[in-house]
C-alpha cells in the first residue's frame, strides 16, 4: 500500500490533522485490500507503517510530550473507523493504544513522561504480553534487574512491536508486575502460532521468554506496584470499551459492504417482480432494522465512553464507586454491541444472497472477527454486572475482566 504524502508528517507535527478524516481514508484503503491480504495471510507490516505515517500511533500521547493529545473517547472513534476497514488492523491499533496507556495508569509520573516522550519521538508500535489467564511467566530478581522466564498466549501485536508490555508474576510479591522492554531483546521468541477463526492478521500468537533480562527502570510503579491500584485498574474498562468499538467497527464494515453489494451486484428474487434487488421491500425493511440496531449500539457506546472519559479526566481523585459505575456502563455497551455485531455480520448474507458467499468477496471476515473476539470473556457475565448494579446497587470488584 503506497503511503500518502498527505499523512507523511514529521514527528510532533500533528496539530493540523483531522483525525476522523484521516481514519476514514485509511479505513477505506484497508477495506479495499483486506480480502487479498487475508487470503495471503500477509503480515500487516505495511499497514502498521501506514498508521505510523499518519501519526495515529501517537495520537493519545499528550501534546506536551510530542503526541496528538486526543482523549480516550475520541481515540475510540478512530479505532472504530479503522476496524470498519479491517478488523485485524483495528485490533492491532486498539491494543497498541491500550498498551501505550499502561505507563499512564500504572507507572510513576517520571515513567509516564519518559515512555510517552520516547514513544512519540520514535513513533513506536506497542504490543502486549499480558494474558492474565496465563500465569506461567515469572520475573526473578537478579542483581541489577530481573530475569523473565515463561510463556504467554494471545499476545496481540507483540511479534510486530517496537516495545512490549509484559505482565509477569514477580517473585516474592502477591501482585503481577508490568515491564516495558524492547521487543527485539535477546530471549524473546514469538511463536507465530496464531491460527484462529478470526482476526487472522493480528499476530496474536504466543511469546516465550527465555532468560530475558529486564532492568529496574523497566519495571512500572514502585517496586512493581502501581502508585494507585484503583487508578491502574481503569485499564480494564478502557480495554473493554476498545473491544466494544472493534465490534461496532466490524458491524459498520459489514453493513456498508453489504449495501454496496446489494446496489451493484445482487439480483432481485425471481418472484419479486422487480428489476433491482435494492427495491425489494423485504430487503429495504431489513436494512432499516439492522441500521436502527447499529445506530442504537453506537449511541450506547458513546454514552458509556462519555462516562469512562469523565472518570479518566478525574483520575487523580478516582473512587472505587466511580470506577465501578463506569465499568458497568461499559459492560452494558459491550453486551449490546457484541449481540448487534453478531446479528449484522451474519444477517447480511440473507440480504445479499448465495453468490455473496464466494470466497473472493471475503464478506465472512466480519463475522469471523466478531465471533472470535466476543468469546474473549463471556458477555453473560457482563450482563450480570449490569443487573447487579441495577438490582442490588453493587459495583463489581476490580479484576482483569471487570
Amino acid at each position: 500500500m503506497a503511503a500518502s504524502k498527505k499523512f507523511a508528517l514529521p514527528p510532533n507535527s500533528t496539530s493540523a490533522i483531522d483525525w476522523q478524516t484521516t481514519a476514514q481514508i485509511i479505513g477505506d484503503e484497508l477495506s479495499s485490500t483486506a480480502p487479498q491480504r487475508e487470503a495471503e495471510t500477509r503480515r500487516p507490516i505495511t499497514e502498521i507503517q501506514r498508521l505510523r505515517e499518519a501519526s495515529l500511533l501517537t495520537l493519545t500521547i499528550p501534546a506536551e510530550h510530542g503526541g496528538g493529545g486526543l482523549n480516550w473517547q475520541s481515540a475510540l472513534r478512530i479505532v472504530r473507523e479503522i476496524a470498519r476497514g479491517d478488523g485485524s488492523v483495528g485490533a492491532l491499533f486498539g491494543y497498541h493504544l491500550l498498551d501505550l496507556a499502561i505507563p499512564f495508569l500504572s507507572g510513576t509520573a517520571e515513567q509516564r513522561e519518559r515512555f510517552e516522550c520516547d514513544s512519540a519521538r520514535h513513533r513506536w508500535f506497542w504490543g502486549g504480553v499480558i494474558n492474565p489467564l496465563d500465569v506461567a511467566l515469572v520475573a526473578e530478581p537478579d542483581g541489577n534487574g530481573f530475569i523473565l522466564n515463561g510463556r504467554k498466549t494471545f499476545c496481540t501485536g507483540a511479534a510486530l512491536a517496537n516495545r512490549i508490555i509484559v505482565n509477569a508474576e514477580l517473585a516474592g510479591s502477591d501482585a503481577p508486575a508490568y515491564f516495558i522492554v524492547p521487543a527485539d531483546r535477546k530471549g524473546i521468541s514469538p511463536g507465530n502460532d496464531w491460527n484462529n477463526l478470526g482476526f487472522r492478521l493480528t499476530e496474536s500468537g504466543s511469546v516465550t521468554f527465555t532468560d530475558v533480562h529486564a532492568s529496574v527502570d523497566e519495571l512500572l510503579g514502585v517496586d512493581g506496584r502501581p502508585p494507585d491500584p484503583v487508578r491502574s485498574s481503569l485499564a480494564v474498562p478502557m480495554i473493554q470499551m476498545m473491544f466494544t468499538n472493534l465490534y461496532l467497527g466490524s458491524a459498520l464494515g459489514a453493513l456498508k459492504a453489504s449495501r454496496a453489494y446489494t446496489l451493484t451486484a445482487a439480483r432481485p428474487w425471481l418472484l419479486s417482480g422487480l428489476t433491482e434487488a435494492s427495491e425489494d421491500p423485504y430487503a429495504v425493511e431489513q436494512y432499516g432494522e439492522l441500521w436502527i440496531k447499529l445506530s442504537a449500539a453506537i449511541a450506547l457506546a458513546e454514552q458509556a465512553a462519555t462516562s469512562l472519559q469523565s472518570t479518566i479526566d478525574q483520575i487523580d481523585f478516582i473512587t472505587s464507586r466511580a470506577r465501578g459505575q463506569a465499568s458497568v456502563n461499559v459492560a452494558a455497551a459491550k453486551v449490546f454491541a457484541a449481540r448487534t455485531a453478531l446479528e449484522i455480520t451474519s444477517g447480511i448474507f440473507e440480504l445479499m444472497g448465495a453468490r455473496a458467499t464466494a470466497t473472493h468477496y471475503a464478506f465472512d471476515r466480519f463475522w469471523r472477527d466478531v465471533r472470535t473476539h466476543t468469546l474473549h470473556d463471556p458477555i453473560s457475565y457482563k450482563a450480570r454486572e449490569v443487573g447487579d448494579l441495577f438490582l442490588n446497587d453493587r459495583v463489581p470488584e476490580p479484576t482483569f475482566y471487570t
